[in-house]
């Protein structure tokens, strides 16, 4: 039910010099977060969608590298190309309502796993109380 996102603020990202994305810098605003978006929408479809609902993005603090923890979508498919979901990371000044899409989205299926079947009761301990 939840999806973990580590995330890096820096210049060189999680992955190190090789992948610097340091010209593609843009303001974060005062309380940057990460949601839970369908996958393919364009960024003007990102920052005026209704689909950032709050039980699926996190506000990052101001630590250039962290964790959240996102809850997963009760969906399994998204409205997304592929009907896929994205990670993506927004700029925004109230940490509510996006003012841009910033960098790429990562894309991720949900799979939910159905619970096996209830298995019969047993008693695992018995004690006999002192009235009885």
């Amino acid at each position: 039910e939840q999806i973990v996102v580590r995330y890096s603020l820096t210049d060189f990202g999680l992955m190190g010099p090789a992948l610097s994305m340091s010209s593609l810098r843009q303001p974060l605003g005062a309380a940057p977060f990460i949601a839970l978006v369908p996958h393919g929408l364009t960024d003007q479809e990102l920052v005026n969608t209704d689909e950032l609902h709050p039980m699926h993005w996190a506000a990052i603090g101001s630590d250039t590298k962290g964790t959240v923890v996102v809850r997963a979508p009760i969906h399994a498919v998204s409205c997304g190309v592929g009907g896929l979901w994205a990670v993506q990371l927004f700029a925004s000044d109230d940490g509510v309502h996006a003012s841009a899409a910033v960098g790429r989205a990562v894309s991720l299926r949900v799979q939910p796993l159905l619970p096996g079947p209830i298995e019969r009761p047993a008693a695992v301990a018995a004690t006999v109380d002192g009235d009885g």
